[in-house]
Protein backbone atom coordinates (compact mmCIF):
# COMPACT_ATOMS: atom_id res chain seq x y z
CA UNK A 1 0.00 0.00 0.00
CA UNK A 2 1.18 3.50 -1.07
CA UNK A 3 1.99 5.93 1.82
CA UNK A 4 0.67 8.98 1.88
CA UNK A 5 2.00 11.70 4.29
CA UNK A 6 -1.28 13.99 5.12
CA UNK A 7 -2.79 16.50 7.62
CA UNK A 8 -5.63 17.86 7.93
CA UNK A 9 -9.06 17.25 5.74
CA UNK A 10 -7.06 14.23 3.71
CA UNK A 11 -5.64 12.67 6.99
CA UNK A 12 -9.20 12.88 8.15
CA UNK A 13 -10.82 11.28 5.08
CA UNK A 14 -7.60 8.42 4.69
CA UNK A 15 -7.97 7.16 8.70
CA UNK A 16 -12.00 7.08 7.47
CA UNK A 17 -10.98 4.80 4.66
CA UNK A 18 -8.23 2.83 6.29
CA UNK A 19 -10.35 1.87 8.64
CA UNK A 20 -13.63 0.55 6.89
CA UNK A 21 -11.27 -0.06 3.97
CA UNK A 22 -12.94 -3.84 3.51
CA UNK A 23 -15.94 -1.75 2.31
CA UNK A 24 -13.99 -1.20 -0.79
CA UNK A 25 -13.08 2.28 -2.49
CA UNK A 26 -16.44 2.14 -4.91
CA UNK A 27 -18.66 1.67 -1.22
CA UNK A 28 -21.26 4.34 -0.59
CA UNK A 29 -21.71 3.64 2.83
CA UNK A 30 -21.58 6.38 5.28
CA UNK A 31 -17.77 6.45 6.14
CA UNK A 32 -17.60 5.89 2.16
CA UNK A 33 -19.38 8.45 0.62
CA UNK A 34 -17.86 10.51 3.10
CA UNK A 35 -14.32 9.85 1.94
CA UNK A 36 -15.27 10.90 -1.34
CA UNK A 37 -17.05 13.67 -1.04
CA UNK A 38 -14.56 15.42 0.76
CA UNK A 39 -11.84 14.63 -1.89
CA UNK A 40 -13.99 16.25 -4.48
CA UNK A 41 -14.91 19.34 -2.63
CA UNK A 42 -10.74 19.63 -2.73
CA UNK A 43 -10.49 18.82 -6.01
CA UNK A 44 -12.99 21.70 -7.25
CA UNK A 45 -10.86 24.08 -4.34
CA UNK A 46 -7.50 23.27 -5.61
CA UNK A 47 -9.01 24.09 -9.55
CA UNK A 48 -10.65 26.92 -8.11
CA UNK A 49 -7.42 28.64 -6.64
CA UNK A 50 -5.22 27.40 -8.94
CA UNK A 51 -7.22 29.05 -11.72
CA UNK A 52 -7.36 32.13 -9.47
CA UNK A 53 -3.41 31.92 -9.26
CA UNK A 54 -3.16 31.80 -13.09
CA UNK A 55 -6.16 34.41 -14.32
CA UNK A 56 -5.06 36.91 -12.38
CA UNK A 57 -1.47 37.35 -14.08
CA UNK A 58 -3.27 36.91 -17.38
CA UNK A 59 -5.86 38.97 -17.35
CA UNK A 60 -4.04 42.31 -15.38
CA UNK A 61 -0.96 41.35 -18.09
CA UNK A 62 -3.47 41.58 -21.10
CA UNK A 63 -5.60 44.41 -19.63
CA UNK A 64 -2.94 46.78 -19.03
CA UNK A 65 -1.38 46.36 -22.55
CA UNK A 66 -4.89 47.27 -23.86
CA UNK A 67 -5.80 49.42 -21.88
CA UNK A 68 -2.37 51.57 -22.51
CA UNK A 69 -3.17 51.39 -26.25
CA UNK A 70 -6.50 53.30 -25.38
CA UNK A 71 -4.78 55.69 -23.85
CA UNK A 72 -5.92 55.46 -20.19
CA UNK A 73 -4.35 57.18 -17.79
CA UNK A 74 -2.34 55.23 -14.94
CA UNK A 75 -4.33 55.52 -11.82
CA UNK A 76 -7.45 54.36 -14.00
CA UNK A 77 -5.40 51.26 -15.07
CA UNK A 78 -4.71 51.01 -11.30
CA UNK A 79 -8.27 51.16 -11.04
CA UNK A 80 -8.76 48.07 -13.47
CA UNK A 81 -6.42 46.31 -11.99
CA UNK A 82 -7.85 46.34 -8.69
CA UNK A 83 -11.17 45.83 -9.65
CA UNK A 84 -10.34 42.42 -11.78
CA UNK A 85 -8.11 41.26 -8.98
CA UNK A 86 -11.34 41.77 -6.94
CA UNK A 87 -13.81 40.10 -8.94
CA UNK A 88 -11.77 36.89 -9.81
CA UNK A 89 -10.74 36.60 -5.76
CA UNK A 90 -14.32 36.85 -4.63
CA UNK A 91 -15.21 34.56 -7.53
CA UNK A 92 -12.34 31.41 -6.25
CA UNK A 93 -13.65 32.38 -2.35
CA UNK A 94 -17.21 31.76 -3.12
CA UNK A 95 -16.16 28.46 -4.64
CA UNK A 96 -14.13 27.21 -1.38
CA UNK A 97 -16.75 28.61 1.07
CA UNK A 98 -19.12 27.09 -0.65
CA UNK A 99 -17.44 23.56 -0.64
CA UNK A 100 -16.12 23.88 3.06
CA UNK A 101 -19.73 24.89 3.90
CA UNK A 102 -20.81 21.55 2.25
CA UNK A 103 -18.43 19.72 4.20
CA UNK A 104 -19.35 21.13 7.22
CA UNK A 105 -22.77 20.34 6.16
CA UNK A 106 -22.29 16.48 5.62
CA UNK A 107 -20.48 16.36 9.17
CA UNK A 108 -17.12 16.34 8.56
CA UNK A 109 -14.74 17.37 11.32
CA UNK A 110 -14.70 21.01 11.87
CA UNK A 111 -11.47 21.84 13.52
CA UNK A 112 -9.84 19.39 10.35
CA UNK A 113 -11.09 21.70 7.96
CA UNK A 114 -10.30 25.03 10.17
CA UNK A 115 -6.25 24.03 10.65
CA UNK A 116 -5.92 22.42 7.14
CA UNK A 117 -3.52 23.93 5.14
CA UNK A 118 -5.90 25.04 2.42
CA UNK A 119 -3.51 24.55 -0.44
CA UNK A 120 -1.57 21.89 0.80
CA UNK A 121 -4.90 19.74 1.69
CA UNK A 122 -6.38 20.45 -1.55
CA UNK A 123 -3.56 19.54 -3.31
CA UNK A 124 -3.52 16.17 -1.56
CA UNK A 125 -6.34 15.47 -2.09
CA UNK A 126 -6.91 15.57 -5.71
CA UNK A 127 -3.79 13.43 -6.33
CA UNK A 128 -5.08 11.08 -3.95
CA UNK A 129 -8.54 10.43 -5.47
CA UNK A 130 -6.50 10.66 -8.74
CA UNK A 131 -3.74 7.96 -7.63
CA UNK A 132 -6.39 6.15 -6.11
CA UNK A 133 -8.17 5.21 -9.64
CA UNK A 134 -4.36 5.05 -11.70
CA UNK A 135 -2.13 3.45 -9.54
CA UNK A 136 1.58 2.80 -10.57
CA UNK A 137 2.47 6.07 -11.12
CA UNK A 138 0.20 7.03 -13.74
CA UNK A 139 -2.25 8.82 -11.62
CA UNK A 140 0.51 12.04 -11.32
CA UNK A 141 0.65 11.89 -14.97
CA UNK A 142 -3.19 12.18 -14.73
CA UNK A 143 -3.31 15.17 -12.32
CA UNK A 144 -0.98 17.11 -14.33
CA UNK A 145 -2.90 16.49 -17.27
CA UNK A 146 -6.38 17.10 -15.44
CA UNK A 147 -5.31 20.50 -14.00
CA UNK A 148 -3.85 22.04 -17.03
CA UNK A 149 -7.25 20.92 -18.83
CA UNK A 150 -9.47 23.23 -15.28
CA UNK A 151 -6.99 25.81 -16.70
CA UNK A 152 -7.14 26.14 -20.28
CA UNK A 153 -10.83 25.59 -19.80
CA UNK A 154 -11.06 28.72 -16.92
CA UNK A 155 -9.17 30.50 -19.05
CA UNK A 156 -10.76 29.90 -22.36
CA UNK A 157 -14.02 30.66 -20.65
CA UNK A 158 -13.33 33.60 -18.66
CA UNK A 159 -11.58 35.01 -21.23
CA UNK A 160 -14.59 36.26 -22.46
CA UNK A 161 -15.58 37.61 -19.33
CA UNK A 162 -12.24 39.30 -19.20
CA UNK A 163 -12.94 41.14 -22.65
CA UNK A 164 -16.50 42.22 -21.68
CA UNK A 165 -15.28 43.50 -18.44
CA UNK A 166 -12.94 45.41 -19.64
CA UNK A 167 -15.28 46.67 -22.88
CA UNK A 168 -17.26 47.65 -20.07
CA UNK A 169 -14.85 49.40 -18.40
CA UNK A 170 -13.68 51.29 -21.51
CA UNK A 171 -17.33 52.14 -22.03
CA UNK A 172 -17.75 53.67 -18.57
CA UNK A 173 -14.29 55.17 -18.88
CA UNK A 174 -15.58 57.21 -22.05
CA UNK A 175 -19.35 57.65 -20.21
CA UNK A 176 -17.55 59.40 -17.24
CA UNK A 177 -15.07 61.71 -20.12
CA UNK A 178 -18.09 62.56 -21.72
CA UNK A 179 -19.65 63.36 -18.86
CA UNK A 180 -17.22 65.45 -17.37
CA UNK A 181 -16.81 67.18 -20.74
CA UNK A 182 -20.50 68.01 -20.79
CA UNK A 183 -19.90 69.02 -17.20
CA UNK A 184 -17.38 71.71 -18.49
CA UNK A 185 -19.34 73.01 -21.27
CA UNK A 186 -22.78 73.57 -19.41
CA UNK A 187 -20.79 74.98 -16.54
CA UNK A 188 -18.81 77.23 -19.41
CA UNK A 189 -22.26 78.10 -21.03
CA UNK A 190 -23.68 78.97 -17.97
CA UNK A 191 -21.14 81.45 -17.40
CA UNK A 192 -21.16 82.87 -21.03
CA UNK A 193 -24.88 83.22 -20.63
CA UNK A 194 -24.49 85.63 -17.65
CA UNK A 195 -21.92 87.29 -19.09
CA UNK A 196 -24.17 87.92 -22.01
CA UNK A 197 -26.90 88.67 -19.81
CA UNK A 198 -25.09 91.78 -17.75
CA UNK A 199 -23.69 92.92 -21.60
CA UNK A 200 -27.59 92.66 -23.11
CA UNK A 201 -29.09 94.75 -20.03
CA UNK A 202 -26.21 97.16 -20.05
CA UNK A 203 -26.71 97.73 -24.16
CA UNK A 204 -30.74 98.30 -23.16
CA UNK A 205 -29.48 100.73 -20.54
CA UNK A 206 -27.79 102.10 -23.13
CA UNK A 207 -30.77 102.83 -25.09
CA UNK A 208 -33.00 104.35 -22.78
CA UNK A 209 -30.46 106.68 -21.54
CA UNK A 210 -30.04 107.49 -24.80
CA UNK A 211 -33.62 108.17 -25.12
CA UNK A 212 -33.89 110.24 -22.28
CA UNK A 213 -30.78 112.12 -23.33
CA UNK A 214 -32.55 113.03 -26.71
CA UNK A 215 -36.33 114.04 -24.43
CA UNK A 216 -37.55 111.18 -25.06
CA UNK A 217 -37.88 109.93 -20.75
CA UNK A 218 -41.18 107.87 -21.29
CA UNK A 219 -39.76 106.12 -24.76
CA UNK A 220 -39.05 102.45 -22.80
CA UNK A 221 -42.92 102.72 -21.44
CA UNK A 222 -44.04 104.27 -25.23
CA UNK A 223 -42.07 101.72 -27.00
CA UNK A 224 -43.97 98.41 -25.06
CA UNK A 225 -47.52 100.12 -25.53
CA UNK A 226 -46.94 99.91 -29.37
CA UNK A 227 -45.82 96.43 -29.06
CA UNK A 228 -48.53 95.91 -27.55
CA UNK A 229 -51.20 97.13 -29.93
CA UNK A 230 -49.44 95.41 -32.99
CA UNK A 231 -50.14 92.18 -30.89
CA UNK A 232 -53.42 92.67 -30.55
CA UNK A 233 -53.63 94.02 -34.16
CA UNK A 234 -52.01 90.80 -35.35
CA UNK A 235 -54.16 88.63 -33.07
CA UNK A 236 -57.64 89.95 -34.91
CA UNK A 237 -56.00 89.04 -38.13
CA UNK A 238 -54.20 85.44 -37.21
CA UNK A 239 -57.04 82.36 -37.13
CA UNK A 240 -58.82 81.95 -34.37
CA UNK A 241 -56.47 78.83 -33.04
CA UNK A 242 -53.37 81.40 -33.67
CA UNK A 243 -51.62 79.21 -36.16
CA UNK A 244 -49.83 81.07 -38.72
CA UNK A 245 -50.07 79.03 -41.87
CA UNK A 246 -49.26 79.55 -45.85
CA UNK A 247 -52.99 80.23 -47.04
CA UNK A 248 -54.00 76.62 -48.73
CA UNK A 249 -54.96 78.84 -52.35
CA UNK A 250 -51.50 79.72 -52.63
CA UNK A 251 -49.97 76.69 -53.75
CA UNK A 252 -50.79 72.71 -53.85
CA UNK A 253 -47.53 71.08 -53.64
CA UNK A 254 -44.06 72.40 -51.88
CA UNK A 255 -42.89 72.99 -55.49
CA UNK A 256 -45.80 75.77 -56.54
CA UNK A 257 -45.15 77.57 -53.17
CA UNK A 258 -41.81 77.90 -53.89
CA UNK A 259 -42.36 79.24 -57.64
CA UNK A 260 -44.45 81.93 -55.34
CA UNK A 261 -41.83 82.57 -53.28
CA UNK A 262 -39.29 83.24 -55.84
CA UNK A 263 -42.13 85.29 -58.19
CA UNK A 264 -43.03 87.26 -55.51
CA UNK A 265 -39.23 87.92 -53.44
CA UNK A 266 -38.22 90.95 -55.05
CA UNK A 267 -41.61 93.15 -54.28
CA UNK A 268 -42.47 91.70 -50.80
CA UNK A 269 -38.75 92.88 -49.56
CA UNK A 270 -38.98 96.54 -51.60
CA UNK A 271 -42.32 97.21 -49.95
CA UNK A 272 -40.85 96.64 -46.53
CA UNK A 273 -37.57 98.36 -47.13
CA UNK A 274 -38.97 101.34 -47.70
CA UNK A 275 -40.81 101.12 -44.61
CA UNK A 276 -37.53 100.49 -42.69
CA UNK A 277 -35.49 103.22 -44.57
CA UNK A 278 -38.19 105.84 -43.87
CA UNK A 279 -37.55 105.00 -39.71
CA UNK A 280 -33.82 105.28 -40.16
CA UNK A 281 -33.81 101.31 -39.87
CA UNK A 282 -30.86 99.06 -41.70
CA UNK A 283 -32.94 96.34 -43.93
CA UNK A 284 -30.96 92.94 -44.43
CA UNK A 285 -32.49 91.18 -47.13
CA UNK A 286 -32.23 87.30 -46.26
CA UNK A 287 -31.83 84.68 -49.21
CA UNK A 288 -34.63 82.50 -50.08
CA UNK A 289 -35.11 79.30 -47.83
CA UNK A 290 -34.02 76.31 -50.03
CA UNK A 291 -36.72 73.78 -51.21
CA UNK A 292 -34.53 71.32 -49.58
CA UNK A 293 -34.68 73.05 -45.72
CA UNK A 294 -38.18 73.72 -46.48
CA UNK A 295 -38.76 70.38 -46.91
CA UNK A 296 -36.54 69.22 -43.65
CA UNK A 297 -38.47 71.73 -41.91
CA UNK A 298 -41.64 70.32 -42.96
CA UNK A 299 -41.18 66.62 -41.98
CA UNK A 300 -39.30 67.63 -38.69
CA UNK A 301 -41.32 70.71 -37.03
CA UNK A 302 -44.87 70.39 -38.60
CA UNK A 303 -45.48 66.79 -39.43
CA UNK A 304 -44.53 66.91 -43.32
CA UNK A 305 -47.06 70.18 -43.69
CA UNK A 306 -45.12 72.85 -46.01
CA UNK A 307 -47.84 75.53 -45.51
CA UNK A 308 -46.69 76.03 -42.10
CA UNK A 309 -43.31 77.19 -42.69
CA UNK A 310 -43.72 80.92 -43.06
CA UNK A 311 -40.12 82.11 -43.44
CA UNK A 312 -39.30 80.86 -46.80
CA UNK A 313 -39.15 84.47 -47.62
CA UNK A 314 -37.22 86.31 -44.94
CA UNK A 315 -36.07 89.48 -43.88
CA UNK A 316 -34.63 91.69 -40.64
CA UNK A 317 -33.92 95.33 -39.58
CA UNK A 318 -31.88 97.12 -37.54
CA UNK A 319 -32.62 99.81 -35.22
CA UNK A 320 -29.89 102.19 -33.38
CA UNK A 321 -32.67 104.13 -31.43
CA UNK A 322 -35.95 103.43 -28.76
CA UNK A 323 -37.69 105.77 -30.57
CA UNK A 324 -36.69 104.70 -34.40
CA UNK A 325 -37.65 101.19 -33.58
CA UNK A 326 -40.84 102.60 -31.67
CA UNK A 327 -41.58 104.64 -35.09
CA UNK A 328 -41.55 101.25 -37.33
CA UNK A 329 -43.45 99.37 -35.12
CA UNK A 330 -46.41 102.10 -35.30
CA UNK A 331 -46.08 102.21 -39.25
CA UNK A 332 -46.05 98.40 -39.62
CA UNK A 333 -49.63 98.84 -38.27
CA UNK A 334 -50.93 101.27 -39.99
CA UNK A 335 -54.64 100.47 -41.39
CA UNK A 336 -54.58 100.46 -45.42
CA UNK A 337 -50.97 100.07 -44.89
CA UNK A 338 -49.76 97.88 -47.70
CA UNK A 339 -48.57 95.76 -44.71
CA UNK A 340 -50.36 93.38 -42.51
CA UNK A 341 -48.41 91.59 -39.50
CA UNK A 342 -50.22 88.40 -38.80
CA UNK A 343 -48.69 87.77 -35.81
CA UNK A 344 -45.74 89.12 -33.67
CA UNK A 345 -43.99 88.08 -30.74
CA UNK A 346 -42.28 90.05 -28.60
CA UNK A 347 -39.33 89.77 -26.95
CA UNK A 348 -38.38 93.18 -26.22
CA UNK A 349 -40.89 93.60 -22.98
CA UNK A 350 -40.00 89.94 -22.68
CA UNK A 351 -36.73 89.46 -23.30
CA UNK A 352 -35.16 86.01 -22.72
CA UNK A 353 -33.18 84.66 -20.06
CA UNK A 354 -30.13 85.47 -21.02
CA UNK A 355 -31.63 89.37 -21.79
CA UNK A 356 -31.61 89.23 -25.33
CA UNK A 357 -34.19 90.81 -26.91
CA UNK A 358 -35.81 91.57 -30.55
CA UNK A 359 -39.31 91.59 -32.19
CA UNK A 360 -40.02 88.36 -34.64
CA UNK A 361 -43.35 89.70 -36.75
CA UNK A 362 -45.05 87.30 -39.51
CA UNK A 363 -46.41 89.56 -42.37
CA UNK A 364 -48.05 89.88 -45.74
CA UNK A 365 -47.66 92.41 -48.31
CA UNK A 366 -50.31 94.33 -50.51
CA UNK A 367 -51.18 91.89 -53.75
CA UNK A 368 -49.65 88.53 -52.28
CA UNK A 369 -51.36 86.36 -50.07
CA UNK A 370 -47.40 84.69 -49.28
CA UNK A 371 -46.99 85.03 -45.52
CA UNK A 372 -43.05 86.20 -44.86
CA UNK A 373 -40.72 86.79 -41.83
CA UNK A 374 -39.20 90.27 -40.60
CA UNK A 375 -36.60 90.55 -37.34
CA UNK A 376 -36.67 93.58 -35.69
CA UNK A 377 -33.22 94.23 -33.76
CA UNK A 378 -31.31 96.82 -31.72
CA UNK A 379 -27.78 97.49 -33.49
CA UNK A 380 -25.73 97.05 -29.95
CA UNK A 381 -27.38 93.90 -28.77
CA UNK A 382 -27.56 92.32 -32.28
CA UNK A 383 -23.72 93.07 -32.01
CA UNK A 384 -23.22 91.03 -28.44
Amino acid sequence: MVQHQTTGVTRHAIAEAEAHKHQGIFDISEHGWKWWFVASMNGVMIGSFIKFTALTYIWLDDTVGELEEHNVEKQDIWVVQASFADRLLASELTVAFICISMMIQTGVDYYDIRNAAVVVVVVQASLLVICSLFPNGVGAIVSVMALMMILKVAHSSDLATRNDFLRHVLQKLETEKRDDQRRKLFTKLTKCELEDKQKFDLAWLGYCNHAVHKGHPDAESILGRSLQALSNSAALLSPADGLVVQPPTLARSLGELMKVAETHNDHMHSVVRRIVAEMNGVYKQGPLKTRERVEEKATNDYGGNFLRVVDIVRSSAVFHSLMDFNMAVVALQQPGGKVRVVRSKDRVTKPLSSGYRDVLLNLTIEGCDMVMELQLHFKDILAI
